[in-house]
């Protein structure tokens, strides 16, 4: 992933023109961490602020779920009237079902800006991986 970022020219670069969104905050603080740690590479910088599409969805929807949990990539997208492609939680399928997500909230609220709104958190415990 790094040598293709690299080649597309989207690290070191004074102007990043990217962000990472992810469907949750477990994506960088559980498992982008736990690759880091298994590939015994540095946490990127480019990924201590994310975009988290489910606080986006709860904040333009101004909706919540009786349970207090956060909106699941499933019940997203059938709020918003999307077909979901491929197979849930297999990296890719996940990964274009966001675009579609962030598609249809901007339907919902044109010109809507993704900023970053989740921040690594370098001590979160790994579940499942710690010693």
């Amino acid at each position: 992933m790094l040598a293709w970022m690299k080649s597309s020219g989207l690290l070191h670069c004074e102007n990043k023109n990217f962000m990472l969104v992810t469907d949750g905050i477990f994506d960088c603080n559980q498992w982008l961490r736990h690759q880091c740690k298994l590939s015994k590479i540095e946490y990127p910088g480019w990924a201590k602020h994310f975009s988290n599409v489910k606080r986006h969805f709860k904040y333009v929807l101004s909706t919540n779920k009786d349970d207090g949990k956060s909106f699941s990539i499933s019940e997203m997208t059938e709020r918003l009237g999307i077909k979901m492609d491929g197979q849930l939680h297999r990296a890719l399928d996940d990964a274009k079902t966001i675009v579609k997500i962030m598609k249809g909230i901007r339907g919902r609220r044109p010109g809507f800006p993704f900023n970053t709104n989740a921040t690594y958190r370098p001590d979160w415990t790994l579940r499942f991986f710690d010693d």
